[in-house]
């Protein structure tokens, strides 16, 4: 895969500051996103319109539970998580060092 067609050929460091502010600003979109869904549901959970037993509220109450069960135990398993992410960014430097001192032949990873 030749990275020099998808990223822009700035020598200032500005592609990897896009990069990063796109990671960002998606990383920050899910997270809106999965408090908005929290509030949603949370507030769908308490309403009259679906009293206690009924097929809308255990809907409600089981997305409820996932969507803050999936959040806690993603924040728990975290330290495996970045981790594992420097592992893949240390073996991604290496492999782009590599293919510098051997002149760039390959074009990318």
């Amino acid at each position: 895969m030749d990275l020099r067609k998808i990223t822009p050929q700035s020598k200032k460091g500005v592609a990897g500051l896009d990069t990063a502010q796109k990671v960002f600003g998606a990383l920050l979109t899910l997270g809106v996103m999965g408090f908005v869904f929290i509030v949603i549901f949370g507030n769908l959970e308490g309403s009259s319109g679906f009293s206690t037993g009924t097929q809308g509220y255990n809907d409600t109450s089981d997305i409820t539970n996932n969507l803050t069960s999936g959040a806690s135990s993603f924040f728990s398993n975290s330290g495996t998580w970045l981790t594992l992410l420097s592992v893949v960014i240390i073996i991604s430097i290496v492999s782009l060092v590599l293919n510098k001192v051997r002149g760039g032949r390959d074009g990318g990873l």
